[in-house]
């Protein structure tokens, strides 16, 4: 791309974020404008404590943040938490654009997460900017480093922990427990167990048990699908649909969550289905080669096989693929088809229950007497199907040192087409 071209992407990303700026969002807006005078009005134990939601402590210390810009600057906090959006949204594109180098990538990437951060005001793309860099951490063996970014990931979203196993197996470097001597002990202990342990005393030291208590809830969402187009969401509509004396039937011919604060045993036995799936997937990278690309495919999987079949899962849950799928998509150009269907999947899952704006679609989602929610939800869980059992027989290249020559925009000459 010409610098001009570069400049007229980036201006057009820029209006596109902007023209959502005033959009109201989720109801989860009116829970961060509390969260945040909450822990102004106190401060960030107590007011965090006060909050007593299922989110880790660093959101709210984010909020704090804006709270106080907010006041300083003497402008509404709405505003402030946008603002806030949008420059995490640009922190997350200039994150990914120094590791990689590659422009295109990078707006793509920018692109799919506009929606959810500025359209729909969720705080998702809080975590992104460190999420990445603890991914280039993990491509340059720097395990402390990694460690620290991946940590703060973590604690402002819970979900991203899905994927620490694989990054456990990929520090260990070996493919058979016989190999066990092969580990460095030393390192995994001074670089990962120990600056873990001290973060996680600093943690209750400061927060008492409320983080605890942040993460049981967050693991016992009364929710059989949260909006989630997954598997549950298809169990979803069969229960609407064939059996609407146990939960309640079909509303105008669309499907509606289920959820029961009460144990119950359709949630509780569909729980179940997750763990099998998730083990297999960390099985099938236990057997391949620690590379860089196969941590991010597996860890791409894992996480997908959490949002499709685990119980809790919101809508808002899927936008995380977006950067391990825009790293593939970096590392191996075969991975376009990766990129596209699981961004475009994590925007339209956000689409069809809240707009662009937050408010809902303007019209119908149901055509022919289908909840197009339904096939959405066949379609992703075939989509994962499929990209498993091709993970399942190719095993990829060690390439941790740089991505393949066709996608560095640093040596143009090498490229036989612009991406």
């Amino acid at each position: 791309m010409t610098r001009l071209e570069r400049a007229a992407l980036l201006i057009l990303l820029a209006l596109l974020a902007l023209l959502l700026f005033h959009s109201p969002g989720t109801v989860d807006v009116a829970d961060f404008m509390l969260w945040m005078q909450n822990v102004e009005t106190y401060n960030l134990r107590l007011g965090y404590a006060l909050i007593n939601e299922d989110y880790p402590p660093l959101t709210s210390a984010i909020l704090l943040g804006v709270a106080q810009a907010s006041r300083l600057f003497q402008i509404d906090p709405f505003i402030g938490f946008k603002l806030s959006l949008l420059l995490f949204l640009s922190l997350t594109g200039l994150a990914f654009y120094l590791w990689t180098r590659n422009f295109l990538i990078t707006a793509a990437l920018v692109a799919a997460l506009i929606l959810n951060s500025m359209g729909l005001a969720y705080v998702d793309v809080y975590f992104m900017p460190t999420f990445i860099l603890a991914l280039w951490a993990l491509q340059k063996k720097n395990l402390l480093l990694a460690t620290l970014l991946f940590s703060a990931t973590c604690l402002v979203k819970w979900q991203p922990i899905i994927i620490a196993p694989f990054v456990l197996l990929y520090t260990l470097e070996i493919k058979q427990l016989s190999q066990w001597r092969q580990i460095n002990f030393r390192r995994l202990l001074q670089q990962g167990v120990l600056p873990l342990a001290v973060l996680v005393g600093l943690l209750l030291a400061f927060f008492g048990a409320q983080p605890v208590k942040a993460f049981q809830a967050a693991t016992h969402d009364p929710f059989l699908s949260g909006n989630a187009l997954n598997f549950h969401w298809l169990v979803t509509y069969v229960y609407r649909a064939y059996y609407p004396h146990v939960f309640g039937g079909l509303v105008y011919d669309q499907v509606t969550f289920i959820a029961s604060l009460e144990p119950h045993p359709v949630i509780q036995g569909a729980r179940l289905i997750f763990y099998p799936i998730y083990l297999l997937v960390l099985w099938l990278f236990w057997r391949r080669e620690k590379s860089f690309p196969n941590l991010v495919l597996f860890s791409l999987l894992g996480y997908l096989a959490y949002f499709l079949f685990n119980t809790g899962v919101h809508e808002n849950h899927l936008i995380l693929v977006c950067v391990p799928a825009a790293v593939l998509l970096w590392l191996d150009r075969q991975h376009l088809g990766t990129f596209l269907i699981w961004s475009l999947a994590a925007n339209a899952n956000l689409f069809v229950f809240y707009g662009v704006d937050g408010q809902g679609l303007p019209f119908n989602r149901v055509v022919g007497g289908i909840d197009l929610t339904v096939p959405l939800a066949i379609f992703n869980v075939l989509a994962f199907a499929a990209l498993l059992v091709t993970a399942a027989k190719v095993t990829s290249p060690a390439r941790d040192a740089a991505p393949v020559p066709n996608l560095s925009e640093a040596e143009p000459d090498r490229i036989p087409q612009p991406l």
